[in-house]
């Protein structure tokens, strides 16, 4: 039975309603992005962090701005990365600026309003509402879209509303997701997925999230839950239809998500090393996957104005190139996909546990009962042990005492008698 859009609102915001920390990744997220996605972000933004990739495309927005600038975010979610940017914005000598903060939840916008900083609320004006429905009678300076734009249904209408509310020297900066609706991997990107699955553990091959073991890839479609990247694939291509021109341009991201996100990610430990050199394998390939065009980003840094003008990006990933024609698959697919099914693969089959050198989980739980009865049986005899010492110690005590002397002739006597019954 399809789902009415009130539905989907009311899933929407009851998926977050008991999130404690929206913006939290994986250990091995970070191992994979400072290797990979860090070198982009300095070299196109000169940013570290997405503090300062924020902040600073709040500051070239208002640089034509001679009065107080007003920024906009469009769905802020509980304020945690608007708040952070406020703060650096004050330190870097903005402190007269309004920031308008806009999210479809209510419980979110509460949660917001209770981590404001001391002395910070006047800056800040906080809206509940639907993006799809919304339209502002004030011009931004800077906007912003933070991981918010795969939620939108009317990414049209939101765009139109975003192109009339910048100001014409504003900047629109966003970090989101641009792969396949509902997160799912467009098919060249899921044989590469594939291809690895076998080098993972039966630990790592369960999903965390979905709280289920895949033996083999599951490609879930997370869109059948609230909007979760209901039309991920068309933010960036609607944006650009939109007018807006790319300033600056990040594209990252692939065939890597899988192993990095929150489903899988837990399940790979940074500091262990086979975990970390797995990791960053798939990582290089990514990267020279993405360089040569065989797949495409699945997220986006970028800033957008409405003025054209020289563009920045990495390496050579364009924007233009980063959007994946939904219709035509690459030139290569079918050969690969057709190699890869001579092949199949035996979904019990784990490469990374070898029996000699790493045990299964079934293994290891035998192995680990054999030490257990080893510990045991070394306790028992240790035990014995000292029972015989003390048994010893007595009999020697006893054969000193003055009675042992005493009854000597007795103890004859009885050995006498048991010879003659004998």
């Amino acid at each position: 039975m399809d789902k009415s859009y009130e539905d989907q609102v009311r899933e929407q915001i009851e998926q977050y309603r008991d999130t404690g920390e929206m913006h939290d990744l994986p250990p091995v997220f970070h191992l994979w992005s400072g290797d990979y996605v860090g070198p982009g972000l300095i070299e196109v933004f000169g940013a570290t962090d997405f503090n300062q990739f924020y902040v600073d495309a709040f500051i070239a927005g208002a640089a034509h701005n001679p009065g107080a600038p007003r920024f906009l975010s469009l769905g802020c979610g509980d304020g945690a990365v608007e708040i952070g940017i406020a703060r650096t914005l004050i330190e870097r000598g903005v402190t007269d600026f309004t920031f308008v903060c806009y999210d479809l939840s209510d419980i979110l916008l509460d949660r917001f309003r209770a981590a404001i900083p001391p002395g910070m609320e006047a800056r800040f004006h906080l809206l509940a509402g639907d993006l799809n429905a919304t339209a502002f009678d004030t011009k931004f300076d800077g906007i912003m879209a933070n991981h918010s734009l795969h939620h939108i249904v009317d990414l049209e209408g939101v765009y139109a509303t975003a192109w009339h509310s910048l100001t014409e020297h504003g900047v629109f900066a966003t970090s989101d997701m641009i792969g396949r609706n509902g997160h799912m991997r467009w098919p060249e990107a899921r044989l590469f997925v594939a291809f690895f699955w076998p080098f993972l553990t039966q630990r790592q091959r369960r999903n965390a999230l979905l709280r289920r073991q895949e033996s083999a890839f599951v490609d879930h479609d997370c869109s059948s839950e609230g909007f979760e990247g209901v039309r991920a694939q068309e933010v960036l291509p609607l944006l650009l239809r939109q007018g807006f021109h790319p300033w600056k341009f990040l594209g990252f991201g692939g065939m890597i998500d899988v192993f990095v996100d929150r489903c899988f990610g837990p399940h790979f430990d940074p500091k262990d090393p086979d975990d970390a050199f797995l990791v960053r394998r798939i990582g290089m390939l990514n990267e020279v996957l993405l360089d040569v065009g065989l797949i495409t980003p699945t997220m986006m840094l970028g800033w957008f104005t409405k003025q054209p003008g020289q563009t920045v990006h990495f390496r050579h990933r364009t924007a233009a190139s980063a959007v994946r024609d939904p219709v035509r698959a690459p030139d290569f697919l079918a050969r690969a996909l057709a190699d890869f099914a001579r092949h199949p693969d035996d979904p019990d089959f784990v490469f990374r546990a070898p029996a000699a050198a790493r045990p299964s989980e079934a293994g290891a739980s035998v192995l680990e009962g054999l030490v257990a009865a080893l510990r045991q049986a070394q306790g028992d005899a240790a035990a014995a042990q000292a029972a015989a010492t003390a048994q010893r110690e007595h009999v020697q005590a006893m054969q000193g005492s003055t009675s042992w002397q005493l009854t000597a002739p007795l103890r004859a006597l009885a050995r006498l008698f048991r010879g003659r019954r004998g």
